[in-house]
């Protein structure tokens, strides 16, 4: 489907859910890029697991029109059978989508993917897992490649991610890469503005003439430790 591709008006909208833990800023960029290329051609239902997280600690959430939370989970590390059962099955019966978006392989997730199996929805699982960042292990194997019997398809980050659930028994034709975007058009305006006013962009943020910019959680997995090495092999190489 393309955002060009010419509207039947005999046919009805698509209806589409689309599921994550906590809806964070980039979130919003992907559901702007999934109503761009549907337009006319069907809806999304927008819908966060909890309003909670424990890993990422936003002092605020964007606001989404529409966007549903699930009020009894209290965030995406603990299942809740209240808010799956009791909320999410419900909004999947009232709804009845064409198509639900599941995030990795979160234990919602995986229930969620097994009622829209039992209500026979068509489910795709988003993920930018690979196999260097798996944890190993012939059982943790086996219960991966027996959850993809879940899903008809997967949209990952790359084409390691690719290789790996290709490993897992997913066949290529149901695979789709696209996970991971960037919302171009809201970088390039600001990135326009800021270098329009160069000189007092660079002294309210007290940025020095050369830098290096990370975004990103602190913690372990993210190594900032490796990032800062190759910064201070770097500033030795380039000079003040």
């Amino acid at each position: 489907m393309r955002p060009d591709d010419p509207v039947n008006a005999s046919e009805p909208p698509l209806r589409f859910l689309l599921l994550w833990g906590r809806w964070t800023p980039y979130h919003h960029a992907r559901l702007r890029g999934l109503r761009e290329i549907l337009g006319a051609r069907g809806r999304v239902i927008a819908v966060q697991y909890c309003a909670g997280s424990r890993d990422y600690g936003w002092m605020s959430q964007v606001e989404e029109p529409g966007l549903l939370t699930l009020r009894h989970a209290a965030c995406e590390t603990r299942f809740s059978s209240r808010a799956v059962l009791g909320e999410l099955l419900p909004l999947l019966l009232r709804e009845r989508p064409d198509v639900i978006f599941v995030p990795s392989y979160w234990h919602w997730s995986l229930a969620t993917a097994l009622l829209a199996r039992l209500l026979g929805l068509r489910v795709v699982m988003m993920n930018e897992s690979h196999g260097a960042t798996v944890r190993p292990g012939r059982l943790r194997g086996w219960l991966r490649r027996q959850a993809m019997t879940l899903f008809d398809a997967a949209l990952l980050g790359g084409r390691p991610q690719l290789r790996y659930f290709e490993s897992l028994g997913m066949p290529r034709s149901r695979i789709a890469m696209g996970y991971d975007v960037v919302d171009n058009a809201f970088f390039a305006r600001h990135a326009a503005a800021a270098r329009a006013d160069a000189a007092s962009t660079r002294a309210r943020l007290a940025l020095p003439r050369r830098y290096i910019l990370w975004a990103g959680r602190m913690e372990p997995k993210k190594d900032v430790a490796t990032l800062l090495t190759a910064y201070v092999a770097a500033a030795g190489e380039l000079g003040p």
